[in-house]
């Protein structure tokens, strides 16, 4: 195996093409730079900012933030277009998104009722009834053997009202 220097295995042939890229490469860097840099006699303009505004503050009364909110709610509205406003509403009844948080605060509210509910007394009512047959072959109360109870059935009756809350 033969070694040959770094530097001569590197070395690329210098040609015309490689040439060429190269002055192109330092033309296109100087014409950049050079592009960069303003004239002499350039001047920036001053831009004078007013001493006060012409809208006066209103004040932030509950009746002054209804009606700033009344005003923005069809903002579009000013510009009289019904193409625009056709538009709006279009996209408005399609915002997944937003018909999506409405559900999500929808469904918050119910969970936030449902939590509120355990601090009221809560009531339970119950009543079942039926009837019961009791196996004559098996040891069952009222039927154990020796037991002379001459009917196997029985009639049920359950009710119970209960009340509970959180303390």
């Amino acid at each position: 195996m033969s070694r040959t220097p770094l530097s001569r295995s590197l070395a690329r042939p210098f040609t015309r093409a490689v040439a060429l890229r190269s002055v192109a490469l330092a033309l296109s860097t100087c014409l950049s730079l050079t592009a960069c840099t303003v004239g002499p006699n350039f001047k920036p303009d001053r831009i004078k900012v007013p001493d006060a505004f012409v809208e006066q503050p209103r004040p932030a009364t509950a009746d002054a933030l209804a009606q700033s909110a009344a005003d923005m709610k069809d903002w579009w509205a000013q510009f009289h277009d019904p193409m625009l406003n056709e538009l709006v509403e279009q996209a408005i009844k399609g915002n997944y998104d937003l018909q999506i948080a409405s559900q999500h605060i929808i469904a918050e509210r119910a969970v936030r009722r449902q939590a509120q509910s355990a601090w009221y007394p809560q009531l339970d009512v119950a009543a079942g009834g039926g009837d019961d047959r009791y196996s004559i072959n098996v040891d069952n109360w009222p039927l154990r053997p020796g037991n002379t109870a001459n009917r196997p059935e029985a009639s049920v009756l359950t009710y119970g009202a209960r009340a509970s809350w959180e303390v």
